[in-house]
């Protein structure tokens, strides 16, 4: 096995633990977690919802991971449209019944696709991480001003945190992401926030 993919597998396991894990340890109870439905009648559980996230977000991961080198991205670009991928997931699913969230998450797939995969955009890829940057953080803010201290009617809404959490991670590998890129004269550049 080489480094290469051991690398990509922890990479694979942590992207699975931050996603996962609080909704995990909340032992599968829905009453906390708000269900989206579509005005037919459709409904998926929170817990259903985070698994379709974290699913989608694991294959965008090792999809990329696989062909990352056509599309010249660094693990932790890998990881951070895998984390934007999982967000993206349940903003647009819980969305199906509240417009602003599926907006949300259509927002999400938007930079992250400008961002790193078109390669076209690459020049602009400084400018727009600072915009996914701002993005995530914009979304975990309205959140806690909506619902404060994580809770909606009465209630904690563990999917929302669960979402936050993946959030924070994301907005630590955005982090990581604009580091490495100052450190690697080869990448594009990531402007300063001067």
């Amino acid at each position: 096995m080489t480094r290469h993919s051991i690398t990509s597998i922890i990479l694979i396991g942590l992207l699975f633990l931050v996603s996962v894990m609080p909704a995990l340890a909340h032992g599968g109870d829905e009453e906390g977690g708000a269900e989206a439905a579509s005005s037919a009648g459709f409904a998926l559980t929170g817990s259903t919802v985070l698994g379709i996230a974290v699913t989608l977000g694991l294959a965008a991961t090792i999809g990329l991971v696989s062909t990352g080198s056509s599309l010249n991205l660094r693990r932790v670009q890998v990881g951070i449209i895998g984390l934007a991928t999982t967000t993206a997931v349940v903003h647009i699913l819980m969305g199906l019944n509240e417009l602003i969230l599926l907006l949300n998450g259509i927002g999400y797939l938007t930079l992250i696709t400008a961002t790193y995969l078109v390669p076209a955009l690459r020049s602009t890829r400084g400018t727009l991480i600072w915009l996914l940057l701002g993005y995530t953080l914009l979304t975990i803010t309205l959140y806690f001003v909506s619902h404060p201290w994580g809770y909606e009617h009465g209630a904690l809404d563990l999917v929302g945190l669960t979402t936050k959490a993946v959030e924070v991670a994301l907005v630590g590998f955005i982090f990581v992401d604009v580091w490495q890129s100052r450190q690697a004269p080869n990448q594009s550049p990531i402007p300063s926030i001067n």
